[in-house]
């Protein structure tokens, strides 16, 4: 979009430049040779003596039918007329700067969100190794309950209380790793290197 704005304003400036035609000119003559007929008077004014009557028109036989070509050059130098080649040149310009700017907006937030997606998968990383021994601290938690509430030394509220934490790190556990995938597509997306594979990796490791 940038380039093409810049095409622009260099085809606007053009509208200042003088231009060079070449011009091809083909001319056709057609003399039929036309005349009137003369009146021979040898005693005047006494009547014509032979010819066609005084008066008629007669075919030259010496007529011409003439062709040429000629080729020029034409040069046109354009002058200021009420700046209207100056405005075009001005607001091409203006449509150049409007779209280097959205390039260059389009760039950081690109930056922003690969930048993003990058910490959120080192975080995610490092989420997902924590809230996995968060979870294996639960399930054993769990099962000395269980244990405990078949000895007598633990009750029932005891046991239902730690399979409730269990059930809770299980989804922390599970959300971080969705999280995680999300981000990996979202870096990959923002690194332009995202392809059908890893969408379907990622279908295959939700499933």
């Amino acid at each position: 979009g940038s380039q093409i704005a810049r095409d622009d304003v260099s085809l606007a400036r053009t509208g200042h430049y003088p231009t060079v035609d070449l011009v091809l000119t083909r001319n056709n003559t057609d003399n039929e040779g036309f005349s009137r007929a003369p009146c021979f008077q040898p005693i005047d004014p006494g009547p014509c003596i032979g010819g066609e009557p005084p008066g008629t028109i007669i075919r030259n036989p010496t007529g011409t039918d003439l062709e040429t070509d000629s080729i020029s050059l034409q040069l046109a130098l354009p002058i200021f007329s009420g700046g209207q080649t100056s405005s075009r040149v001005q607001q091409a310009v203006y449509r150049h700067r409007a779209s280097r700017e959205r390039l260059e907006r389009t760039a950081r937030e690109t930056e922003q969100q690969t930048r993003d997606a990058y910490l959120g998968v080192i975080s995610d990383i490092s989420r997902i190794a924590a809230l996995k021994q968060a979870l294996e601290s639960s399930r054993t938690a769990r099962r000395a309950s269980e244990a405990g509430y078949e000895v007598g030394t633990r009750t029932a509220v005891d046991v239902l209380d730690a399979k409730r934490k269990t059930y809770i790190a299980e989804a922390l556990y599970l959300r971080s790793r969705y999280d995680y995938l999300i981000n990996g597509l979202r870096l990959k997306q923002a690194a332009g290197t995202l392809a059908v594979d890893d969408l379907a990796q990622v279908d295959t490791l939700l499933k």
